[in-house]
C-alpha cells in the first residue's frame, strides 16, 4: 500500500512538472492551429468580419512594427507569456489575439510559412496596431498562391 502510495505521488509530480515544462518553453496557444484553419478556408474574394473569422473568444488583436523585441511585446501588453517571438524583418505576420489578459493565439512567422496573413491598420507613429473585436472590423480575402491574405476594409464602428 506504501509502495502505491509513493508511486502515485512521484507520478502525480511528473505529471505537474511536464505541465509546467510545456507552458515554460513556449509551447503555442491553441488558437494558432485554430486560426490557421479559419484563416486558410476562406474563398478568394470573400468579404469578411473578423469577428465571424476568428474561431475563439478575443477583446483585442494587436500587431508590432518590424524589429520589435519579445521583451517590448510583453511590456506594452502587460501579460507575461512564453509565446512571444522577436519580430526579425518587414515581412513577417505579427499578431496577439487576446481575451482579457489571456493569449488565445500569438503568430510571428512569415505568411510563407503560416500560410496566411491578417493586415492591421496602423496609425501614424503608432508603437503597436490594434483591432478591437467591438470594431467589427471588415476585410477582403485575398488567395495568393498557398498564401490566404486577409486585406483591411474598414472598421464599421471606429473607437479611434
Amino acid at each position: 500500500m506504501e509502495n502505491k502510495k509513493s508511486i502515485l505521488i512521484i507520478l502525480l509530480v511528473v505529471c505537474i512538472a511536464a505541465a509546467a515544462a510545456y507552458t515554460a518553453f513556449g509551447m503555442e496557444p491553441m488558437g494558432n492551429s485554430q486560426l490557421k484553419k479559419a484563416v486558410t478556408s476562406l474563398d478568394d474574394g470573400e468579404t469578411v468580419m473578423l469577428n465571424e473569422v476568428v474561431p475563439f473568444d478575443w477583446d483585442k488583436v494587436v500587431s508590432f512594427p518590424p524589429y520589435t523585441s519579445k521583451e517590448k511585446m510583453a511590456g506594452d501588453l502587460g501579460i507575461r507569456s512564453f509565446c512571444y517571438k522577436d519580430v526579425l524583418s518587414e515581412g513577417m505576420v505579427q499578431l496577439v489575439f487576446i481575451q482579457g489578459q489571456q493569449i488565445m493565439a500569438c503568430v510571428t512567422d512569415y505568411a510563407e510559412n503560416t500560410g496566411y496573413s491578417i493586415e492591421i491598420p496602423w496609425e501614424e507613429g503608432g508603437d503597436a496596431a490594434a483591432i478591437l473585436y467591438e470594431e467589427n472590423a471588415k476585410y477582403k480575402v485575398v488567395k495568393d498562391g498557398d498564401i490566404t491574405r486577409l486585406v483591411f476594409i474598414s472598421k464599421e464602428d471606429a473607437k479611434w
